[in-house]
């Protein structure tokens, strides 16, 4: 079987992760198509089958890939094997955990205690990745590990807390206070809208009940007359994160995912990211996830990976499997108060995370 010859090619870096297409420099929108975003060393191409559309007047920043070059650069990506495409998203802990690199910009599901995907928060402590920029309206565990490791340089937030009964975040504290985490202070709603500005493809979103607040200053916000009453109003700018690493209770190869229980921000964090890494508790047949399409809250266009990771929260909640592990919870943050415990607390739980296996409360 000969590899599949796409009819077009789009420029280079010339779409927004929105799924709405535009071509940099034209009012030219591409839509109602098959696509595919194949990442290889920076490196993306937007593949179609069918385009509806003219696309004399769009222009592009780079060149335009021959269907040839991009069908070979397709195959050497790995999407073809065969002659056949592969829809096989699965990693390894490990190895999806090194797709983050220094200096990026990460978004994290799940909230506070709840559904973090704290296996790959420890491991990518122990790979020891630097410079990251956190976006996410409620973090907890996630932010206290890695100020911990000092992998995050920055981060925008509304709130951090490991909530009740464990209290604030003493790792986050120290670095904040000792200069090492610079915080651009946020609300919750003001994260959400900046995620929500990108996954639509806009360059800010308004936003309403910053009046009387001093978060709009010293975070740098603007305001806008509202073009139909001519009344000012607060904007946020879209952030677009390089990665949104999520948990799941289910995903199968391709990267459908489904989560129970509340999807708190994941789903918005999933679309405005430019690639999403899913740990799953569970890896089920794609007939499972065709069953009931309407189930499914992340489908495969917006996933890279899929790391197998049953207990992957742990000790977060991952409802309905397993609940917070206080004890757990405790022995994290007794250990980390201890000289040289965090790297003891990441080589404790190296064998857990990596093998994917739930550990017992």
């Amino acid at each position: 079987m000969s590899v599949p010859q796409p009819q077009l090619e789009f420029p280079l870096e010339s779409v927004s992760t929105n799924r709405t297409e535009v071509a940099p420099g034209s009012n030219v929108v591409l839509k109602d198509f098959q696509r595919e975003l194949v990442h290889r060393e920076e490196l993306y191409i937007w593949a179609a089958t069918r385009a509806p559309l003219d696309l004399v007047t769009a222009r592009s920043r780079r060149r335009w890939t021959s269907p040839g070059e991009s069908a070979g650069l397709l195959a050497s990506a790995g999407l073809f094997r065969g002659g056949e495409r592969s829809m096989n998203k699965q990693l390894a802990l490990e190895d999806a955990a090194r797709l983050i690199t220094d200096g990026q910009v990460i978004t994290i599901g799940g909230t506070l205690c709840q559904r973090v995907p704290a296996a790959f928060v420890r491991e990518m402590a122990r790979q020891g990745v630097r410079d990251l920029e956190l976006v996410k309206p409620s973090p907890g565990y996630d932010i206290d590990l890695l100020a911990a490791a000092g992998c995050v340089r920055r981060i925008r937030s509304g709130i951090v807390s490991l909530e009740q009964p464990f209290g604030m975040a003493p790792n986050f504290r120290r670095a904040v206070e000792e200069g090492r985490l610079e915080v651009i202070e946020n609300a919750c709603p003001t994260i959400m809208a900046s995620l929500q500005g990108a996954s639509f493809g806009v360059p800010f979103q308004p936003v309403a009940g910053l009046e009387g607040s001093d978060i709009p200053k010293v975070s740098g916000f603007g305001k806008v007359a509202d073009p139909f009453t001519g009344k000012e109003v607060y904007v946020v700018p879209a952030i677009r994160p390089d990665w949104a690493i999520i948990h799941v209770n289910e995903a199968d190869v391709r990267g459908n995912a489904r989560i129970y229980g509340s999807p708190v921000w994941d789903r918005l964090m999933s679309r405005a990211a430019k690639r999403c890494i899913l740990t799953a508790e569970k890896i089920l047949p794609t007939e499972h996830f065709a069953a009931q399409p309407e189930l499914t809250v992340i489908p495969e266009v917006f996933v890279e990976a899929v790391v197998p990771a049953r207990g992957g929260a742990w000790p977060t909640s991952s409802y309905p499997e397993y609940d917070v592990d206080e004890d757990a919870m405790w022995s994290y943050l007794e250990r980390l108060s201890e000289h040289d415990g965090l790297a003891r607390y990441l080589e404790e739980s190296k064998s857990h995370d990596r093998s994917g296996i739930e550990v017992a409360a």
